[in-house]
C-alpha cells in the first residue's frame, strides 16, 4: 500500500484549496482503509501482532500529514485575507478620489447637462405632435362609399373548424405517447423478481418453485376441518390450532391445488428421495432444513408451515421449530396459546417433551419461540445448549424445519446458521429488490454457501405470463386446470 506522507507536496508548490480538498480525502480514504485492516487484524491475530503494530504507526504518519495540511491551509488563507484587506484599502482610496474629484465640477457642465435635458424633452414633445399630424392627414384622404346588404347570412352546413379528424388522430398519437411515458416509468421502477429466469441469471440460484398468491376472500370460503379448529388435550400435549390460518394446511386439505404442487417442488429438493443420500451420514446432514427471507412479511412462515405439514403428511417425522423469536409469527399461528418456547428448552426450565405441540391430522411437531424465558434472541441461539438441542431433534426426527428471522433486519439466522444443513430463501415476488438480496447473501456468507434455492412466493400467475413472453404459457390457467382443483388460486 502507498502512503501518502508529509512529501506529498513541493515546498515550493501552493496547491489551490480544491487540489488541497482532494489531498486530504486521500488521506482520509487511507486512514480508513488502514482502520479497517487494523480492526479486522487485531481482531484475527491480537493487537500487538507486529502487522496491527505497522498499521498504527502508519495511521499515525497518516494523522500528522493530515495535521501538516491543515496547518498549510490555514497560512494559506491567512495571506490570502491580507492581500485581499491591501486591495480594500486601495479601493477605498479611489472611490476617495473620485469623490472629490466630482465636487470640483464647474458650473457650466451642469448647466450643459440642463439643456441637453430640456432639449430632449421638447424633440420628445415635438415628434409627437408630428404624428398625431401625420395621422390626420390620413384619415382625409380615405374614400367613402356606400354600402347595402344584397343578403342576409346563412348559417354554414357544417363545422370547418376545428378538424375532429385532426384532434382524434393527436388525442390518440398523444394518449399512446403518454401511455408509453407511464410503462416506461413502472417498468424503471419496478425492480423486483417476476420469473425464475431473473432470479437464477442475477442470484445464480437455482429457482426451487413458484408458489402462487393465495387470496383471502377465496381462502375464507375453505372450512377447516373439526379437528383443527379447538384446543384439544391429546396425551397431555396440546394440539396445533390450524383454523385460524387455512394457508398452513392448505398442502394436506386441498392436495390437488396450484398451490399444494409449488409446495411438493420445494419438497422434492430437500427429500430427493430413496435414490439419493443412501446412507446414514448424508441423511443426517440434510435433514436440518432453515426457511428465511431478505425482508419480513415476504410469507416466509407459511411457507415453513405447509412445507411441514406436506412432509409429515407422506409419513415423516417432521418438526417445525420457531427461531424468529423478535416475532414468533408462526407461534402465534399454529399455538396462539402457548406461554413456553426454545428459550424455556434450551436452559433447562422445561423438557423438550413438554413443550412440543402436536398436530393430530398429520403428527407434525411443533416447538413454539421464545416464550417465557427472558433472555434475548441472539443469547439463545448462540447458546451452546441449543446445538444441544438440535443434535437430539436430528436423532429424534427424519425432518427438522426451522422458521428463520429475516436476513436484513436482524442478524439472528447467520448466528444459528452452523446448526443447519440447508437454507432455502423465500422472495416475494415483485417486490424484493435484487441489490437488497444480494447485499444481504453477501453480509452472510454461512448462509448463501448451504443455499438450497429461492421460492419465488406471492406470485400473480396472469401478471407472471406478460414478464415470462418466451414460456409464458407454462403457467397457462388452463392446463392446471385439467389435473386438479385450483380453489385456493
Amino acid at each position: 500500500m502507498t502512503i501518502v506522507g508529509k512529501n506529498l507536496i513541493a515546498p515550493d508548490s501552493q496547491p489551490s484549496a480544491s487540489a488541497s480538498g482532494q489531498i486530504i480525502n486521500t488521506l482520509r480514504q487511507q486512514y480508513l482503509d488502514l482502520a479497517k485492516k487494523e480492526y479486522e487484524y487485531a481482531a484475527k491475530y491480537g493487537s500487538s501482532h507486529l502487522a496491527v503494530v505497522n498499521l498504527r504507526t502508519q495511521m499515525q504518519s497518516i494523522q500528522q500529514t493530515m495535521l501538516d495540511e491543515v496547518h498549510r491551509l490555514a497560512e494559506s488563507a491567512k495571506s490570502d485575507f491580507e492581500e485581499a484587506k491591501q486591495r480594500q484599502q486601495q479601493t477605498e482610496q479611489q472611490l476617495a478620489d473620485a469623490i472629490s474629484h466630482s465636487r470640483n465640477t464647474t458650473a457650466a457642465e451642469v448647466s450643459i447637462r440642463e439643456l441637453e435635458t430640456s432639449a430632449k424633452g421638447y424633440r420628445s414633445l415635438y415628434e409627437s405632435f408630428l404624428q398625431r399630424y401625420m395621422g390626420s392627414l390620413q384619415q382625409s384622404s380615405f374614400p367613402i362609399t356606400d354600402a347595402r346588404v344584397i343578403s342576409s347570412a346563412t348559417p354554414p352546413q357544417k363545422k370547418t373548424k376545428p378538424n375532429p379528424k385532426f384532434l382524434l388522430a393527436l388525442g390518440l398519437f398523444g394518449g399512446a405517447m403518454l401511455g408509453a411515458v407511464i410503462g416506461l416509468a413502472k417498468e424503471m421502477k419496478d425492480r423486483g423478481f417476476r420469473t425464475s429466469k431473473q432470479i437464477e441469471d442475477r442470484l445464480r440460484l437455482p429457482c426451487l418453485s413458484v408458489v402462487p398468491l393465495l387470496k383471502k376472500q377465496k381462502l375464507a370460503k375453505l372450512a377447516p376441518s373439526p379437528s383443527r379448529g379447538a384446543d384439544i388435550l391429546h396425551e397431555g400435549q396440546k394440539t396445533i390450532i390450524a383454523g385460524s390460518s387455512p394457508a398452513a394446511w392448505l398442502t394436506t386439505a386441498v392436495p390437488q391445488s396450484r398451490f399444494a404442487e409449488s409446495i411438493q417442488s420445494i419438497r422434492l429438493a430437500i427429500d430427493p428421495g430413496p435414490t439419493k443420500a443412501k446412507n446414514r451420514i448424508a441423511r443426517i446432514r440434510g435433514k436440518v432444513v432453515g426457511l428465511t427471507s431478505v425482508l419480513p412479511n415476504e410469507g416466509k412462515s407459511t411457507i415453513t408451515a405447509s412445507l411441514a405439514h406436506l412432509l409429515a403428511n407422506s409419513g415423516k417425522r417432521v418438526i417445525v421449530v420457531d427461531c424468529d423469536l423478535r416475532n414468533p409469527s408462526l407461534s402465534a399461528t399454529l399455538a396462539p396459546e402457548s406461554g413456553i418456547g426454545i428459550g424455556d428448552v434450551v436452559f433447562g426450565d422445561r423438557p423438550l417433551k413438554d413443550t412440543i405441540w402436536t398436530d393430530p391430522a398429520t403428527s407434525l411437531d411443533f416447538l413454539p419461540g421464545k416464550g417465557s424465558h427472558s433472555r434475548n434472541a441472539s443469547e439463545i441461539l448462540s447458546a451452546e445448549q441449543t446445538k444441544a438441542l438440535f443434535d437430539e431433534m436430528r436423532l429424534t426426527y427424519d425432518y427438522v424445519i426451522v422458521d428463520l428471522p429475516p436476513l436484513a433486519p436482524v442478524a439472528d439466522a447467520r448466528t444459528i446458521a452452523g446448526l443447519l444443513d440447508k437454507f432455502i430463501l423465500v422472495v416475494e415476488w415483485g417486490r424484493t429488490s435484487p441489490e437488497i438480496i444480494e447485499h444481504a447473501l453477501d453480509t452472510a456468507p454461512n448462509v448463501s454457501n448451504s443455499l438450497l434455492g429461492v421460492v419465488l412466493n406471492k406470485t400473480d400467475m396472469k401478471e407472471m405470463r406478460r414478464y415470462a413472453s418466451h414460456y409464458g404459457d407454462y403457467y397457462n390457467h388452463e392446463y392446471y386446470a385439467r389435473y386438479g382443483e385450483l380453489t385456493a388460486e
